[in-house]
Protein backbone atom coordinates (compact mmCIF):
# COMPACT_ATOMS: atom_id res chain seq x y z
CA UNK A 1 0.00 0.00 0.00
CA UNK A 2 1.89 3.30 -0.39
CA UNK A 3 0.04 6.86 -0.34
CA UNK A 4 -0.12 8.99 -3.33
CA UNK A 5 -0.04 12.62 -2.67
CA UNK A 6 -2.06 14.05 -5.63
CA UNK A 7 -5.17 12.15 -3.63
CA UNK A 8 -4.10 14.32 -0.25
CA UNK A 9 -7.26 16.51 -0.91
CA UNK A 10 -9.48 13.50 -0.98
CA UNK A 11 -8.70 12.90 3.36
CA UNK A 12 -11.88 14.51 4.66
CA UNK A 13 -10.31 16.76 7.89
CA UNK A 14 -13.68 15.91 9.55
CA UNK A 15 -13.24 11.51 9.54
CA UNK A 16 -10.22 12.80 11.34
CA UNK A 17 -7.80 9.76 9.18
CA UNK A 18 -4.75 8.65 10.47
CA UNK A 19 -2.11 6.39 9.97
CA UNK A 20 0.82 4.88 12.14
CA UNK A 21 3.58 3.28 11.42
CA UNK A 22 5.53 0.60 13.94
CA UNK A 23 8.95 0.51 13.24
CA UNK A 24 12.22 -0.39 15.34
CA UNK A 25 12.06 3.40 16.84
CA UNK A 26 9.01 3.52 18.06
CA UNK A 27 5.28 4.22 16.80
CA UNK A 28 5.51 7.39 14.20
CA UNK A 29 2.32 9.08 12.88
CA UNK A 30 2.58 8.59 9.25
CA UNK A 31 -0.27 10.21 7.87
CA UNK A 32 -2.71 12.56 8.74
CA UNK A 33 -4.85 16.06 7.84
CA UNK A 34 -1.43 18.12 7.27
CA UNK A 35 1.34 15.22 7.29
CA UNK A 36 2.62 12.75 5.08
CA UNK A 37 5.85 11.47 6.27
CA UNK A 38 6.13 8.21 4.93
CA UNK A 39 4.66 6.83 1.09
CA UNK A 40 4.64 3.14 2.86
CA UNK A 41 2.25 1.75 5.42
CA UNK A 42 4.42 -0.87 6.31
CA UNK A 43 7.96 -0.20 7.49
CA UNK A 44 10.55 -1.65 5.43
CA UNK A 45 12.99 -4.32 6.75
CA UNK A 46 16.37 -5.14 5.36
CA UNK A 47 17.20 -7.81 7.99
CA UNK A 48 15.35 -11.29 8.50
CA UNK A 49 15.76 -10.44 12.18
CA UNK A 50 17.09 -7.75 14.52
CA UNK A 51 17.78 -8.25 18.14
CA UNK A 52 18.10 -4.71 20.44
CA UNK A 53 19.29 -4.63 23.43
CA UNK A 54 18.92 -0.88 25.44
CA UNK A 55 21.17 -0.25 28.31
CA UNK A 56 20.99 2.23 31.23
CA UNK A 57 23.87 4.15 32.39
CA UNK A 58 24.54 7.72 33.64
CA UNK A 59 28.21 7.50 31.80
CA UNK A 60 29.25 6.23 28.52
CA UNK A 61 30.14 2.63 28.22
CA UNK A 62 33.80 2.04 26.74
CA UNK A 63 33.16 -1.65 26.91
CA UNK A 64 31.00 -4.35 28.15
CA UNK A 65 30.76 -8.27 28.71
CA UNK A 66 27.66 -9.48 28.22
CA UNK A 67 26.45 -12.93 29.13
CA UNK A 68 24.03 -14.68 26.37
CA UNK A 69 22.43 -17.72 27.40
CA UNK A 70 21.09 -19.89 24.49
CA UNK A 71 18.20 -22.36 24.88
CA UNK A 72 19.49 -25.67 23.42
CA UNK A 73 16.91 -27.05 20.61
CA UNK A 74 16.44 -30.28 18.82
CA UNK A 75 13.96 -28.67 16.19
CA UNK A 76 15.70 -29.63 13.32
CA UNK A 77 14.07 -26.69 11.38
CA UNK A 78 15.34 -23.93 12.92
CA UNK A 79 17.82 -22.02 10.81
CA UNK A 80 20.78 -20.58 11.73
CA UNK A 81 22.89 -17.36 10.65
CA UNK A 82 26.49 -17.77 10.60
CA UNK A 83 26.95 -13.99 10.08
CA UNK A 84 25.68 -11.70 13.04
CA UNK A 85 25.82 -7.61 12.20
CA UNK A 86 26.36 -5.72 15.32
CA UNK A 87 25.65 -2.27 15.79
CA UNK A 88 25.70 0.77 18.10
CA UNK A 89 23.78 3.73 18.76
CA UNK A 90 25.42 6.90 18.06
CA UNK A 91 23.48 10.76 17.57
CA UNK A 92 23.53 10.05 13.73
CA UNK A 93 21.44 6.65 14.22
CA UNK A 94 22.94 3.29 13.83
CA UNK A 95 27.14 2.62 13.25
CA UNK A 96 28.20 -1.01 12.70
CA UNK A 97 30.33 -2.32 15.46
CA UNK A 98 33.98 -3.26 13.26
CA UNK A 99 35.26 -6.98 13.83
CA UNK A 100 38.19 -5.73 16.40
CA UNK A 101 35.73 -4.11 18.74
CA UNK A 102 34.20 -7.44 19.62
CA UNK A 103 37.04 -8.81 21.73
CA UNK A 104 35.80 -12.01 21.80
CA UNK A 105 32.41 -14.44 20.88
CA UNK A 106 32.09 -17.51 22.89
CA UNK A 107 28.40 -17.70 21.88
CA UNK A 108 29.86 -18.65 18.00
CA UNK A 109 27.34 -15.98 16.93
CA UNK A 110 25.08 -16.44 19.27
CA UNK A 111 24.12 -20.38 18.48
CA UNK A 112 25.46 -21.92 22.08
CA UNK A 113 25.44 -19.46 25.80
CA UNK A 114 29.21 -17.60 26.22
CA UNK A 115 30.09 -14.29 26.68
CA UNK A 116 30.48 -11.68 23.74
CA UNK A 117 32.59 -8.87 24.92
CA UNK A 118 32.69 -5.51 23.79
CA UNK A 119 34.84 -2.37 23.08
CA UNK A 120 32.70 0.76 22.02
CA UNK A 121 34.08 3.41 20.14
CA UNK A 122 34.00 7.33 21.22
CA UNK A 123 30.44 8.24 19.69
CA UNK A 124 28.39 5.21 21.40
CA UNK A 125 26.06 7.29 23.08
CA UNK A 126 22.10 8.17 23.66
CA UNK A 127 20.56 8.94 20.58
CA UNK A 128 17.13 10.90 20.32
CA UNK A 129 16.62 9.07 17.10
CA UNK A 130 15.96 5.15 18.77
CA UNK A 131 13.42 4.25 20.81
CA UNK A 132 13.79 5.46 24.38
CA UNK A 133 16.11 8.54 24.58
CA UNK A 134 18.00 7.82 27.54
CA UNK A 135 19.72 4.61 27.10
CA UNK A 136 22.38 3.29 24.90
CA UNK A 137 21.57 0.72 22.24
CA UNK A 138 23.11 -2.69 21.01
CA UNK A 139 21.48 -4.18 18.02
CA UNK A 140 22.69 -7.58 16.61
CA UNK A 141 21.01 -8.28 12.78
CA UNK A 142 21.29 -11.20 10.91
CA UNK A 143 20.26 -10.87 6.92
CA UNK A 144 19.19 -14.06 6.31
CA UNK A 145 18.24 -15.99 8.96
CA UNK A 146 16.89 -14.94 12.73
CA UNK A 147 15.89 -18.39 14.38
CA UNK A 148 19.12 -18.19 17.06
CA UNK A 149 16.96 -14.86 18.16
CA UNK A 150 14.23 -16.83 19.38
CA UNK A 151 16.28 -19.11 21.66
CA UNK A 152 18.13 -16.11 23.78
CA UNK A 153 16.39 -16.93 26.99
CA UNK A 154 18.35 -14.15 29.05
CA UNK A 155 21.21 -11.47 28.63
CA UNK A 156 23.50 -10.36 32.12
CA UNK A 157 25.57 -7.75 32.07
CA UNK A 158 28.76 -7.03 33.57
CA UNK A 159 29.53 -11.21 33.07
CA UNK A 160 33.11 -12.67 33.25
CA UNK A 161 34.89 -16.43 33.23
CA UNK A 162 36.40 -17.52 35.97
CA UNK A 163 38.85 -20.40 36.47
CA UNK A 164 40.24 -22.75 39.00
CA UNK A 165 43.79 -23.38 38.73
CA UNK A 166 44.83 -26.97 40.66
CA UNK A 167 48.12 -26.57 42.13
CA UNK A 168 49.56 -30.33 42.91
CA UNK A 169 49.63 -28.54 46.87
CA UNK A 170 46.70 -29.26 48.24
CA UNK A 171 47.35 -27.95 51.07
CA UNK A 172 46.63 -24.33 49.26
CA UNK A 173 43.34 -25.43 48.18
CA UNK A 174 40.72 -23.45 49.91
CA UNK A 175 37.70 -26.30 50.10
Amino acid sequence: LVFNDADRAENDPLEKNEFFQISPFGIEKTFSKNLISSKRLFYDFINEGELIIGLSSQKVFTGLNLLFEIIKSENSNYEFSRKINWYYSSFEGWKKIEKDQILYDETFNLMKTGIISFRFPNDFSKSSKILDQDKFYLKACSEDKADQFSLIKSIVTNAMVCKEVVTPNSSNRVD
